[in-house]
């Protein structure tokens, strides 16, 4: 099952998903239809999801892309973002996420510890499989 084919669980296809990649957001699209999905942190403390936003050095107009990037972050910003993509910040007060996280009593991962294994260098599975594959 792809990111996205949510519609399989919720047809009764599949009993569980074990992610699609945003399960809160997918259960917060679905319930709004009427369908009974439940979404779950896979972890615990549970990861968060960050997105950033940034002004490319060469922008034409880079004051009004600071600008857009200032409003993303406030809360009429992300309002815009749940009416459009179920997706949210916990960092702003009174979005979906805030408040389920508040609600769930949700321990999130530290974002430095979450930035610290994507920023690892790892590339023993890499190496495993470049031997594997050169016998």
């Amino acid at each position: 099952m792809r990111q996205g084919e949510e519609e399989r669980i919720v047809s009764g296809e599949f009993p569980i998903m074990a992610s699609t990649g945003g399960a809160l957001e997918a259960m917060w699209k679905w319930q709004a239809k009427g369908a009974p999905l439940v979404g779950l942190p896979g972890s615990s403390p549970a990861t968060s999801s960050y997105y950033q936003l940034a002004v490319p050095k060469n922008s034409a107009h880079p004051n009004m892309a600071k600008l857009f990037v200032a409003l993303m972050v406030t809360r009429e910003g992300q309002s815009v973002l749940e009416k459009n993509d179920m997706r949210s910040s916990y960092l702003v007060e009174g979005t979906l996420m805030a408040k389920y996280v508040k609600s769930n009593n949700l321990k999130l991962q530290d974002p430095r510890e979450l930035n610290e294994v994507f920023q690892k260098q790892d590339t023993s599975l890499e190496e495993e499989l470049t031997r594997i594959l050169l016998k």
